[in-house]
């Protein structure tokens, strides 16, 4: 497969260096290209391009998809009950749960929703 790029830097740069920059510019392409996928079929429905639009409307939408995006990361790492959660359902899935729990039910916090959802716990009157 050939491969072809360029990058511009200030560093003196020799043979050794080369292949080094070439293992850490494809490592970081696969990062990036993970994430945009992440993003366009990970029901975030972001396109690359998401951002290019008229005046700052796009921008807002694509500011507030980021959110939402981290706020899931965050959840996925360090909240045990969304985890326990996320091992039922697909997540385009979990959130359509939590999406229709929400305006019919009455939940004291989070935790009583993820436990409702788990079947572990019923929701208040």
């Amino acid at each position: 497969m050939l491969y072809h790029n360029s990058w511009i830097t200030n560093l003196d740069i020799d043979q050794e260096d080369v292949a080094v920059m070439v293992q850490i510019g494809q490592s970081r392409r696969k990062i990036e290209n993970e994430q945009f996928n992440v993003h366009k079929n990970g029901g975030y429905e972001l396109e690359h391009n998401y951002d290019h639009g008229k005046k700052n409307l796009s921008m807002v939408f694509y500011l507030l998809n980021l959110l939402a995006f981290v706020s899931h990361l965050i959840l996925e790492l360090g909240e045990s009950l969304y985890q326990k959660c996320r091992k039922q359902e697909t997540l385009r899935e979990t959130w359509n749960i939590l999406r229709t729990l929400t305006p019919t039910l009455l939940f004291k916090s989070w935790q009583a929703m993820l436990l409702h959802f788990l079947g572990e716990q019923e929701a208040s009157p």
